[in-house]
Parts: structure tokens; sequence; C-alpha cells
């Protein structure tokens, strides 16, 4: 069976880890893939990690080079999986006006469309869950996801898999309670601000704690609006040497294997993987309880969830976990749940049930 996997770009990210990944475990399991790239850049980091057994990847040099490329090949794929919503709904209204109507479309929904498109006008709204809901199976990324779908944008075939972690072999072996740590985007959403104030606040009952800040895009205009405003922060409360910003990295690894609690204080999230990359190496997380994810991942022996509104309780919760002995052990074992074999498996029982 021939399946086309259609990804934004090459760059690494969440939604495109996880759908490269998926293109791997496909073709590990016996399909014909083919990745179709929308957007061509510079550097293509991810093309080193694609399975050697998946001969065609086809890049777009030009932004609507894919619109030739669906034509011409509109009878050769049986199912086509989109990477995110948007790519999506683009490939639902090709199906409606031009693709074969046997095709069948398999759509990761990557975050809270609530508050990504809930903001759009009417128009857009409409037309967005028009298309939406005629894709043939939305994968969401966890169960509180999953209710939303069906309940406030009305589709009905959804099925949840989560983001899959697999359990690193490399655990350490004490928490010392001292080295916190956040890596992400230096974006509105991810609330560095919130997290700052909570982190300051801290620092009055203990001292002895310090805050690393990983993933600054110094080539991203939010981020450098965010970086400003954190810089400012920093130097008004004398946080220069509490508090340290590190540029994007493709490697974080051993940032979190030299960190001993992670932190989250996003306004939502579609499913956060970083949770699950901490807590596989043993690492304990404290996270805002937003949409959507955190409440799932977060039980009594892997971290701690705060009402998301207040940085006076994450900050309570920053000063708790230092008084908490950690088990990594049990940390790490909370991430079985998520072995890529379990998650993607049920993908292949969808694939095998269209086809």
């Amino acid at each position: 069976m021939k399946i086309l996997i259609v990804v934004k770009w090459l760059i690494n990210g969440g939604a495109e880890n996880n759908i490269i990944r998926i293109a791997n475990f496909l073709n590990k399991n016996g399909f014909d893939i083919d990745i179709l790239v929308l957007n061509d850049t510079a550097e293509k980091p991810l093309i080193k990690v694609i399975n050697k057994g998946i001969k065609n990847i086809f890049v777009m040099k030009k932004k609507y080079n894919f619109l030739t490329f669906v034509l011409k090949n509109k009878k050769k794929y049986k199912i086509i999986i989109c990477g995110d919503h948007r790519i999506g709904v683009y490939f639902s209204i090709f199906k409606y006006f031009y693709l074969e109507k046997k095709t069948k479309i398999i759509c990761r929904c990557i975050n809270n469309l609530d508050l990504l498109i809930g903001s759009k006008n009417f128009l857009y709204k409409k037309l967005f869950n028009y298309f939406f809901k005629k894709i043939d199976i939305i994968i969401s990324q966890c169960k509180e996801m999953e209710k939303n779908l069906e309940k406030k944008w009305k589709v009905n075939d959804v099925i949840t898999i989560y983001n899959p972690v697999n359990k690193s072999k490399i655990i350490k072996s004490t928490i010392n309670n001292k080295n916190f740590i956040f890596i992400g985007r230096f974006s509105k959403q991810k609330k560095l601000d919130f997290m700052l104030k909570a982190f300051n606040l801290a620092l009055r009952e203990n001292n002895d704690i310090h805050l690393t800040l990983v993933g600054y895009r110094e080539w991203m205009a939010e981020d450098k609006l965010v970086k400003k405003d954190l810089d400012s922060f920093i130097v008004n409360n004398n946080l220069q040497n509490k508090v340290n910003i590190i540029n994007y990295s493709k490697n974080t690894f051993n940032y979190l294997l030299n960190s001993d609690i992670f932190l989250l204080t996003s306004e939502y999230e579609g499913f956060p993987n970083v949770l699950l990359e901490a807590n596989s190496l043993g690492l304990p997380v404290i996270s805002v309880d937003c949409p959507f994810g955190p409440k799932e991942i977060i039980n009594q022996d892997n971290g701690l969830l705060v009402n998301k509104e207040s940085y006076i309780e994450f900050s309570k919760k920053i000063i708790l976990s230092t008084q908490i002995n950690w088990d990594p052990i049990k940390i790490s074992n909370s991430t079985i749940l998520y072995d890529e074999n379990k998650q993607y498996s049920k993908l292949i029982n969808v694939i095998k049930g269209l086809s």
C-alpha cells in the first residue's frame, strides 16, 4: 500500500519529529512510504533520521509547487497522513475538488484548536470546521484533546495516539533538587514571564536554586520580544547569577541530564512531549494544569501539577519539589505507557481498517 506522509518542513520541532517517527515506524513495518515536504529550508536536520528504506522525499522548492505535485499524483496514494491540522484541511479541500474519493486522509491534531482557530473570523472558522470534519481519521494527542474535538468541533472519527517516548537507557542516579530547567520556544504561549515571577518568589525561601531556560531562537521576532522582557526582569530583580538563558540547540539531552527538575508554564499545549522526555531520564516535572496533556502525564511519583492562573501557587510547588525525596527509577518507569510500539501499533490498525 502506497502512503504519502506530508510534513511542513524538516526542521526540528515537536510536530515534525513525530510525523517523521510515524513515517519511519510504518516503513519499518512494511508500508511503502513517500514523504512530501511543503517548505524548503536551508537546514534540514530531520532528513538525517529518515529511514533509508524511504526512497522518495519530495521537497517543494516554491510555496505552491505542492499543488502541482498533488494533481500529478492524485491516483498514486491510497492513504495520506498529514503532519498537522492545517495540512489536513488543505488536503481535505483537495480531496473535495481534485483527489480520488477513495483516497483516505489521516491528520494529526497538534494543538488546541479552541485557541488557534477560535480567534479567527466567522467565515474562516466555518470553512475550517467544514473541511476539518471531512477528514477520515483525526489523531488526537491525548484523551482531553479527543473529548474537545468531539464536543466542540463535532468530529466523529477521532483516535488518541500519544506522542511516544522510548524509555531512556540513561537515568539520573540522584535528584539534587537545585537545578531547574525549561526547554522550548521563547513564545508568549510558554509564559516564561510567569515562570520567572514564580522562580523569583521561590528564591526568597530557598536561595540555593538555579534556573536554566533553553531554546531562545535569535532569528525569530517573537523570541526576541519575549527575551527582551525576560532580560529586563532578570536585571531588575538581580537574577543574573540565578537564571541562565541558552540559545536553541538541536541536542538538549545533556541539558536535561545535568538538571534536576523540569518546569512548564504554558498557556496551552497539544501534548507536551518535553515532560515525557524529562520523566524518561528520571527528572520530576512541575507543570501548570493547562490544556492539553499535563494532567494525563503527571502523577504523585513523577511531578507536581499547579493551577495555571497563580504564579504564587507555582512558586510554592517549586519550594515543595525541593523537599521531596524523588525516585528517578519510579519517575522513568512512569513513561512506559508512551512506548512507540504501543502507540503507533494503534495507527497500523487504523490503516488496516481503512484499506
